[in-house]
């Protein structure tokens, strides 16, 4: 392969853009989690509406990460952990209710997080699906693997919940606005963050709380995320 181009790796400045790509992806959900090296979950529960669907959020998602040269596979599914399977496996799509375990079973051993040895074992006893793995005895599957195989498979066919551990906490009560066009002057932003408040401060009222820590997450068209912060000493609900 003479075309092939060789780079020192760099874990580190991997982590980092990953974890710049999860707060991206928190336009999208509040709750996004990093998955292994090189993935990301979004529990999109209820903010699926928002961009008119599970399919047309899914296709939003993928479309920004391509304007930004970034190459990437989405599955949505009822569990987290099928979702991951599914990407692990390289299928791409949207699983329909209840055939989460039936568009899992083909994939092969890639679809379950599992060390290489581990791997290498089930391809010598002849097993290299998910679903040859699944049909076998479960007792007999965790006195030679262990619970972690059990537990991988139940979280690949969404019979056990996978938890999505936050990027960041989702926040108690948040407003947000897109715009059209890129704000850019001062004057732009103030009036945007004035606006802001004035929601946050409304929602606030009719609660009845106030906020003692807010943060500012701005989300700019190079996919750049900037975040500020400002604590008070008291609650308040005051622009």
């Amino acid at each position: 392969l003479p075309g092939v181009v060789l780079v020192p790796g760099d874990p580190a400045g991997d982590a980092a853009a990953l974890e710049r790509l999860a707060l991206w992806a928190l336009r999208f959900t509040p709750l996004v989690g990093v998955m292994g090296e090189d993935g990301l979950l979004l529990d999109i529960t209820g903010a699926e509406h928002l961009f008119g669907g599970e399919a047309a959020l899914r296709e939003q998602v993928l479309a920004r990460l391509a304007r930004m040269s970034l190459s990437a596979i989405g599955a949505v599914a009822g569990t987290a952990g099928t979702a991951a399977a599914l990407v692990r496996g390289g299928w791409d799509g949207m699983v329909p209710p209840g055939r989460e375990a039936a568009t899992v079973v083909p994939l092969s051993l890639a679809a379950l997080e599992l060390e290489p040895s581990q791997v290498a074992s089930l391809h010598g006893l002849g097993l290299r699906d998910v679903g040859s793995v699944a049909a076998q005895p479960r007792p007999a599957l965790v006195r030679r693997f262990g619970a972690g195989l059990a537990q991988a498979l139940d979280e690949a066919l969404g019979h056990a919940s996978r938890p999505i551990t936050p990027i960041r906490p989702p926040p108690e009560m948040a407003v947000a606005r897109d715009f059209a066009d890129p704000v850019v002057t001062r004057e732009g932003i103030e009036a945007a963050l004035a606006g802001l408040l004035e929601d946050l401060c409304r929602a606030l009222r009719e609660a009845g709380r106030g906020a003692r820590r807010m943060l500012l997450r701005a989300h700019r068209v190079d996919g750049d995320v900037q975040e500020v912060a400002i604590g008070t000493g008291l609650a308040t609900r005051d622009p």
